[in-house]
């Protein structure tokens, strides 16, 4: 009953080409590009993954924080390394665009 609403059950180790792939995702952490100080005494950051601006990953939704680790797909979207991890494990597709990216990794 459960697999009708969610699916079925996947195992992870089955798909070794995704496996594979992921071992060439560039991993890299978030950083700082400049800070800034606005007139009610707020911190604002613009932070950068690998050169790219970057506010929220685009799984979780959650901002990306100084030093988080994050990847950058070829598309040029970011997301934390633990979401996008989880979705290409079943998706070789970007969470954003779904610009096919298995191609591009090997």
């Amino acid at each position: 009953m459960l697999s009708s609403l969610i699916g079925p059950a996947v195992d992870p180790s089955s798909n070794v080409e995704n496996l594979k792939a992921l071992d060439n995702l560039p991993v890299a952490f978030v950083e700082v590009e400049r800070r800034r100080v606005t007139k009610d005494g707020r911190v604002k950051l613009k932070l950068s993954l690998m050169g790219v601006s970057v506010d929220r990953c685009g799984v979780c939704l959650s901002q990306f924080k100084k030093k988080d680790q994050g990847v950058l797909l070829p598309c040029q979207h970011a997301f934390h390394i633990k979401c996008v991890h989880t979705w290409l494990l079943h998706n070789m597709t970007c969470p954003s665009c779904r610009t096919s990216i298995s191609h591009n990794l090997t």
